[in-house]
């Protein structure tokens, strides 16, 4: 692996062999002038105005990288090879932030995820050589992409994450003048009301994000004006 910036590995360290180190048919920049892409944390502190100027470069230089996409994967699922120096115009500490983001929005085994999708990227490539569209399929998958966009290679959610979202979205809705707080149409202090009541009667609910129609019906049938009775 002919790259600058890749930490000395310890005994135990190895690339996930799922995601091949990038390659190009033409010799990179870092390859031509790898101290340019040398950077550890700290460097800012020893003269930041030369580390800022160098990163610039560097950056710029990925900008135009044919495999800047498969470089910047590659260091991702192998932070103990890339603690220091600059993949992708990402620094370490970048890294860090896009991984933690990763394994928020796929999930603690997001590198799992992107291998699979890799490797289903890989089998329809084959498939497409082997067995190439004719000219009026090939005009169907172009139109329906050019509508609905490429297809999403994503898992199923799973119930904490779509759990997430619905919290994230009705903190959304709620955020909008005029707009009730809840589908259910009530207020943030009846919403509250309900949560309190729910609780006390030992029931579960979340302290933010929708309420189940059960607790909903409960609360309502709880507190119904009793009839009055014909004399």
């Amino acid at each position: 692996m002919s790259r600058p910036g890749i930490a000395k590995p310890r005994e135990y360290d190895s690339p996930d062999p799922r995601f091949p180190f990038p390659h190009s048919l033409t010799p990179t920049v870092c390859q031509r002038q790898p101290e340019l892409f040398d950077f550890a944390t700290g460097d800012r502190a020893a003269d930041p105005e030369a580390t800022q100027e160098r990163l610039e470069q560097a950056r710029k230089a990925c900008d135009g990288c044919p495999i800047a996409k498969d470089c910047l994967k590659w260091a991702l699922v192998n932070p103990s090879l890339t603690r220091t120096g600059v993949f992708a115009a990402t620094t370490p500490g970048q890294r860090r932030d896009l991984c933690k983001r990763l394994a928020d929005r796929l999930g603690r085994d997001w590198k799992d995820v992107l291998a699979e999708q890799d490797r289903a990227r890989r089998e329809r490539a084959a498939a497409t050589r082997h067995d190439p569209l004719t000219v009026g399929r090939a005009r169907i998958v172009r139109l329906d992409r050019e509508v609905n966009g490429p297809m999403s290679m994503r898992r199923p959610l799973t119930p904490e994450q779509q759990q997430r979202n619905r919290v994230r979205l009705m903190d959304g809705l709620g955020a909008y003048p005029g707009r009730p707080a809840h589908s259910s149409g009530r207020t943030k202090e009846e919403l509250a009301a309900v949560r309190t009541w729910a609780r006390s009667h030992g029931l579960r609910v979340a302290d933010v994000g929708m309420i189940s129609r059960s607790v909903l019906q409960a609360y309502d049938a709880a507190h119904q004006a009793p009839a009055v009775k014909a004399g």
